[in-house]
């Protein structure tokens, strides 16, 4: 993957560059040493094969990234180690997260509506999880029978309101993580969206058997200062 940024130096010059990393972490570190050196950043882009992915440049202010990463394994390694809530059928749980990019900026009585309605309508089949948005970018986890699921992402796939949509998760689960809410909702932050970007290759890691995109969002809404909706 390539990574590739703007930055004003502390000559007041803007400079671009432009090369090759293995991992997601090290480009994360060099754009935090970038800062930590008194830089700052414009924008900045991971390219990895045909798909292009914008930074928040935001969530780098100088501080490790490892720190926080560590901290954030921990969080979702208690949540993994939790005893399941016997009451939910273990053979039924499947789950679908999926990120998307709203048309417009949703504000207060858009999210509302929609959480509404989806709330009303999840109650009715069984669906749980929880909707997670930041700046027009969204995440949504969807958890229930899996041809329940299907059926709904098939529709929600179809909505205008929204664009980009792309599945990054979509098999069974041991226990639902979001079973007391219908529909949850959490605003982010610009660092917690990069921190839930970054389990996505954690995913595909055979020495990991554990779901930690799902560990990690859910770790973020306990410990959320902010109610839902």
């Amino acid at each position: 993957m390539i990574l590739r940024f703007s930055a004003i130096d502390q000559q007041g010059e803007i400079r671009n560059f432009s090369f090759q990393v293995e991992k997601l972490e090290a480009a994360f570190a060099f754009l935090t040493y970038v800062v930590e050196q008194g830089h700052s950043l414009q924008r900045a882009s991971i390219l990895d094969g045909t798909s292009l992915t914008r930074l928040p440049i935001e969530a780098f202010d100088g501080r490790p990234f490892s720190d926080v990463l560590d901290q954030l394994e921990a969080s979702w390694q208690h949540v993994l180690n939790q005893p399941s809530d016997q009451s939910t059928p273990l053979s039924n749980d499947h789950c679908i997260v999926y990120f998307s990019t709203a048309v417009r900026p949703f504000n207060q009585a858009d999210l509302m509506a929609l959480l509404a309605k989806s709330r009303q309508r999840n109650a009715q089949v069984n669906i749980t999880g929880v909707l997670l948005y930041v700046h027009g970018s969204i995440i949504q986890v969807l958890e229930g029978e899996q041809a329940v699921l299907t059926a709904l992402f098939d529709r929600i796939k179809q909505d205008t309101r929204h664009t980009q949509v792309k599945e990054v998760f979509n098999r069974p689960v041991p226990q639902r993580l979001f079973s007391n809410w219908s529909m949850g909702f959490e605003t982010l932050t610009a660092l917690q969206l990069t921190q839930i970007e970054t389990t996505i290759g954690l995913e595909s890691n055979p020495a990991i058997t554990s779901p930690p995109l799902l560990a990690t969002i859910s770790a973020i809404c306990k410990n959320n200062p902010t109610e839902p909706l």
